[in-house]
């Protein structure tokens, strides 16, 4: 069915260039017209805010805490594990739109304001003479990493939609299809896993999704590794590397920007900003990226 819109959603959800932003507005039409409404009150907070609603888990992570050195800059400022957990945590509830903006700024890095009295106490457990200002800062990757998710929690709905039969006509669905989405209970986000990723907040890899990815195509490719936890800007990267390089004529044989790629994701691995080991981890780019390529 060409003119599916739960079809059209699915490509946009898995093109990890697509504005997150749209492709949410897109899924919240879905989710009216089929009245999923745990799915449409989710779409709903992502768009407009979180404000006093609780967060989902891929919204929060831990941030570092620093003062500013006028001559050196920002410095490490260590603390007692209970207190850097607790100040250190970052809670992001602004709209998809704003956390967009923000990550159109320059710089790799952001701020969390701290409470005055926060400040205060920090400044107070300094030994130095001059008391330097604390702050917390996190990173544009960790930012990311919430569209990141966001687009694989939409495109695993479309999946099970699509498993459902459920796929429309325009912006229409036939009563057939309206029906089995009342009655079927887990179009919820608790229940979005698999390429998704427990979204409640298991940080394991799923490395069990089927590698159903055809010779060049690229958006088979990035489906397989957002379902593996790569964060969209690194696929960002795969992307233009493949789009440099020539194409290889053996699995072994990569060419240099893939390779280097492939090096800096192992790297991820071993520092734990990507959350799979470091076996594992070359063995799925080598075996998905040879599929790509056709060497496999």
């Amino acid at each position: 069915m060409v003119d599916s819109i739960v079809l059209k959603l699915r490509s946009l959800a898995s093109d990890p260039t697509s504005d997150v932003e749209e492709l949410l507005s897109k899924a919240l039409i879905v989710s009216r017209k089929l009245k999923i409404k745990k799915f449409r009150k989710w779409c709903d907070l992502e768009l407009e805010g979180y404000a006093d609603q609780s967060l989902p888990e891929y919204r929060k992570f831990k941030g570092q805490l620093k003062v500013f050195n006028r001559f050196h800059g920002l410095q490490p400022f260590m603390i007692r594990d209970d207190w850097d957990e607790r100040i250190t945590a970052v809670e992001i509830n602004q709209s998809i739109g704003e956390i967009i903006n923000s990550l159109k700024q320059d710089g790799d890095r952001f701020r969390k304001e701290l409470p005055n009295n926060v400040k205060h106490e920090l400044m107070e457990m300094q030994d130095s003479h001059a008391k330097l200002e604390p702050r917390v800062v996190f990173y544009r990757t960790q930012l990311l990493g919430i569209l990141t998710k966001v687009r694989s929690i939409i495109l695993n709905w479309t999946l099970k939609l699509e498993e459902d039969g459920i796929l429309g006509e325009g912006l229409k669905f036939s009563d057939k299809e309206k029906e089995v989405a009342m009655l079927v209970n887990n179009y919820n986000i608790q229940n979005m896993q698999g390429i998704a990723g427990n979204v409640s907040g298991a940080s394991t890899v799923n490395q069990n999704n089927t590698m159903n990815i055809s010779k060049m195509n690229f958006e088979d490719l990035a489906q397989y590794l957002m379902s593996n936890k790569v964060a969209f800007a690194d696929i960002k990267d795969l992307k233009d590397a493949v789009n440099i390089d020539p194409i290889p004529t053996e699995p072994n044989k990569l060419g240099k920007n893939v390779s280097d790629w492939i090096g800096k994701m192992i790297g991820k691995s071993a520092s734990g900003s990507w959350d799979i080991g470091v076996s594992a981890a070359g063995t799925l780019l080598a075996e998905s990226i040879s599929k790509f390529y056709g060497l496999s």
